[in-house]
C-alpha cells in the first residue's frame, strides 16, 4: 500500500472530513466519490515536483486493490479479523491520500471491526467497498488522465 508520510500530511489537511473516534461511519456523510480539493492539492504537488504523481498513485492504488482485496476477503472468510483490520488500515490510508473518502470510511469501519467483530456487518462493508472501488477508480482516472 502507498501512503508515505508526506502524502498523508498533504491530503489529510484541516478540511478533510473525519469521524469521531469509535463511531461507525455512514457512506452518506461524504457524497462525492472523490474529493475535488484533494485532487487539486495532488495536481499542485505534481506540478511543482514535475513528477506524474497522480497517475502513478492511481495505478498503484488499482494494483494494490487487485492484489490485496482478495486477501481481505480470504481473511474475512477464515474469521481472521486481525488481518482484516491490518489490510483495511492500508486501504484506508491509500483512499485518504487520493480523496476517496467514502471508500476510506468503509475501510475505517473494517479496520475498527476487529474490536467487536460482527460478521454480517463486515460482509456488508466488504460488499459496499467492492461496489465503491470501481466508482472511485473511474472518477480518479477521469480526472487524472
Amino acid at each position: 500500500m502507498f501512503s508515505p508520510p508526506e502524502l498523508l500530511d498533504f491530503s489529510l489537511g484541516p478540511n478533510t472530513p473525519r469521524r469521531q473516534k469509535g463511531s461507525i461511519l455512514s457512506t452518506n456523510e461524504n457524497p462525492d466519490v472523490i474529493d475535488a480539493k484533494t485532487l487539486e492539492r495532488l495536481r499542485e504537488l505534481e506540478s511543482s515536483s514535475g513528477i506524474k504523481l497522480l497517475s502513478n498513485l492511481i495505478n498503484l492504488f488499482e494494483k494494490d486493490y487487485s492484489q490485496d482485496f482478495p486477501k481481505l476477503l480470504d481473511m474475512f472468510s477464515t474469521q481472521n479479523y486481525g488481518e482484516v483490520s491490518r489490510i483495511a488500515h492500508n486501504f484506508k490510508s491509500s483512499c485518504a491520500n487520493l480523496g476517496a473518502f467514502r471508500l476510506r470510511d468503509l475501510f475505517q469501519n473494517l479496520e475498527d471491526s476487529k474490536k467487536n467483530p460482527d460478521a454480517s456487518q463486515i460482509a456488508k462493508w466488504l460488499e459496499e467497498a467492492r461496489t465503491e472501488f470501481p466508482k472511485a477508480l473511474s472518477e480518479l482516472k477521469r480526472n487524472a488522465f
